[in-house]
């Protein structure tokens, strides 16, 4: 079975690509600059996509926001990001309710077996959706996300040794 700790990292970047499409909405199209802090979305803790907001140094939004991607990357991105989320949504819902199921002991062999293909797949959809992000930005762009993506796992506790679970490179 995969750790906490594998399928919290799972989560964690499945809520930066959710935070970073919250972003996007709530950007002013005029300026590009976001809207007042606490207006955009619900980051109530408890469920999926919740709780962890941008607390890693801006999140995804800002990581991007590095690459100063053009308008149209941009619309790009967050149609891959809305997609993603309206597609993977259920299966991340399935999995946290049956992460519940496992804390209290009550999870049945069929569902411990249905949870473990259920983070398989939400692991294979983060790494489609990253792999489909990365098809957009330019070589420039690419090298650049690159370096910050290795700066923030040397930051992470645990590091660079992440195993089956760290993000593609």
């Amino acid at each position: 079975m995969i750790s906490t700790r594998n399928l919290s990292f799972a989560l964690v970047t499945i809520i930066l690509a959710i935070a970073f499409s919250i972003s996007v909405a709530a950007q002013d199209p005029g300026t590009g600059q976001t809207s007042t802090p606490g207006s955009g979305g619900d980051h109530r803790r408890g469920g999926p996509g919740r709780g962890r907001g941008d607390r890693e140094g801006g999140g995804m939004m800002k990581m991007l926001a590095d690459l100063n991607l053009t308008d149209a990357q941009k619309e790009q991105v967050q149609g891959i990001l809305k997609s993603s989320n309206e597609t993977n949504r259920p299966k991340q819902e399935e999995v946290f309710r049956l992460r519940q199921q496992s804390e209290q002991g009550t999870l049945s062999a069929d569902d411990q077996a249905k949870l473990k293909q259920l983070q398989a797949d939400v692991r294979a959809a983060r790494r489609k959706t990253h792999d489909d992000i990365i098809a957009v930005l330019t070589a420039e762009q690419r090298t650049k996300l690159e370096g910050i993506e290795q700066q923030r796992r040397a930051n992470r506790p645990g590091g660079e040794g992440r195993g089956q679970d760290a993000p593609p490179q």
